[in-house]
């Protein structure tokens, strides 16, 4: 099963969860044995990390993830329908990642606003141009058998109307 972005988020909260065990600590053998645990965490984290970033490597080239508030979230949601937890940005030359923590959230909120309404949009677009599509297509098997037949085979092959048969 592919490692998901949930998966690591679950992972970095338990490593947090024992490291927060530490504080306060002082049987040193205890210590030695949070902090291998820690260790063993650690390394499994990477390696779901590696493979989170090869199953999606066109994600993180170039752009850092905003992960939005709960609030945020909800306004979005309320606006356009769309749930959207976090907001990828094209961040080339990494200059995002590093002003993230003085941006002003009302501009992440607006640029997660514009996703959403984008979102919002080309799924309505889509909607409508298959609910136009199965109306043609169905005015054209009305046309005859043979054409009804001919269209039933077109329609075996995923890249007929380039592949929009295809799109559920």
């Amino acid at each position: 099963m592919a490692v998901t972005f949930e998966d690591l988020q679950k992972k970095q909260e338990e490593m947090t969860a024992l490291a927060e065990q530490l504080v306060g600590e002082e049987d040193c053998d205890r210590i030695l044995a949070i902090a291998e645990e820690l260790k063993g965490h650690g390394a499994e984290l990477e390696r779901m990390g590696n493979e989170f970033t090869e199953a999606n490597p066109s994600t993180f080239l170039g752009s850092t993830e905003v992960v939005l508030t709960p609030e945020q979230r909800q306004r979005i949601h309320d606006e356009t329908g769309i749930e959207m937890a976090s907001l990828w940005l094209r961040d080339e030359a990494g200059a995002l990642m590093t002003s993230m923590p003085h941006t002003d959230p009302r501009v992440i909120e607006y640029r997660a606003l514009e996703e959403a309404r984008r979102r919002k949009a080309a799924t309505e677009a889509d909607a409508l141009l298959q609910a136009e599509l199965a109306e043609v297509l169905g005015t054209l098997e009305g046309v005859s058998p043979e054409v009804a037949a001919q269209l039933e085979i077109l329609k075996q092959n995923p890249h007929f109307l380039g592949g929009l048969l295809q799109k559920k």
